[in-house]
């Protein structure tokens, strides 16, 4: 089994908008001022999420390597070059004051971070991945791809990691 984190282009006023009027688990925990998901509730904004996005991209990592991919991949080079908050926020992030405590997890980041995180990227001036195993360099490729079509679309980025 492994894991996946879906890269998906929306708006998070149309996102949060979505799930404040819903009469589903997801709005019921919103309107109670937010606090950790249950199960149903996480299924719930993943696929408002998916109902509502363009979807961008996706990376793997097997289920052996989840501690790799959260400390290695994102907690180091993808960290470093675009911040370690940002990086962060990706992977996992409170949403209309959801918290994820389980998987799915939902991150995200808006487009004004996101300019901020290209503008970073192009102060790097050559490809940060490019001496990178080639399994970590196309993650890391992917991630920056993602990041710089959300900002050339003008659209939030949100995550769902499963």
């Amino acid at each position: 089994m492994g894991y996946g984190l879906e890269f998906h282009g929306l708006s998070l006023n149309v996102l949060g908008e979505r799930l404040r009027a819903s009469t589903d688990a997801a709005a019921r925990l919103i309107i109670a001022g937010g606090g950790a998901v249950d199960e149903e509730a996480a299924v719930e904004v993943v696929q408002a999420i998916r109902e509502l996005a363009e979807p961008i991209d996706m990376v793997e990592h097997s289920s052996s390597g989840g501690d790799w991919f959260r400390e290695e991949v994102f907690g180091g080079l993808v960290a470093e070059a675009i911040g370690a908050d940002l990086a962060e926020h990706l992977l996992d992030r409170p949403l209309e004051g959801i918290v994820w405590d389980e998987y799915p997890s939902v991150g995200w980041a808006d487009n004004a971070e996101l300019r901020d995180a290209v503008a970073r990227l192009d102060a790097l001036g050559e490809d940060p991945a490019g001496e990178l195993p080639l399994e970590e360099a196309m993650i890391v490729g992917t991630v920056f791809a993602a990041v710089r079509k959300a900002v050339a679309d003008g659209v939030d980025l949100v995550t769902v990691y499963s």
